[in-house]
Order: structure tokens, then sequence, then C-alpha cells
């Protein structure tokens, strides 16, 4: 792999990363709230979105494994 497109997929690693954490602080927000409200719906809402968290957890993990096993050093 290249330098340039192993700078380009640690790039997006941190962009999925930092999509992700704002995803993560928005759920956390609305579920506090809908237990300080007792808001069942929404707590149902929001477990349901924390698929999609998950979903980009997984594939952040994949991404770093990659880069992991193809740029690691060669045995000689």
């Amino acid at each position: 792999m290249a330098r340039a497109a192993y700078h380009k997929a640690l790039t997006d690693v941190q962009n999925n990363v930092l999509k992700m954490s704002g995803l993560v602080s928005t759920a956390i927000r609305t579920s506090i709230e809908a237990l300080k409200d007792r808001d069942i719906p929404t707590s149902k809402k929001e477990m349901k979105a924390d698929a999609k968290i998950n979903k980009m957890r997984f594939k952040i993990e994949e991404q770093c494994l990659l880069l992991i096993a193809t740029q690691q050093p060669m045995a000689m």
C-alpha cells in the first residue's frame, strides 16, 4: 500500500471515529433525558439507534485491522 493510500485510509478511520463519537454523544444525552422523563418510546428508539453505532464500531475495527495487516513490517 502506497504511503498516500495509507494516509487516506488512516484519515478515513479518524473521520469514522469522529462520526461515531458524535452519535454516541447524542445517544448518551438523549438516553439521559429519556431516563429522567421516564420516556419509554424514546428509550426504545435509542436502543434501536444503538445498532447503527455498533455497526460503525465493527466497520472501524475492520478498517484498523486491515491497516495493521497491510502496514506491518515484513519479516526477512
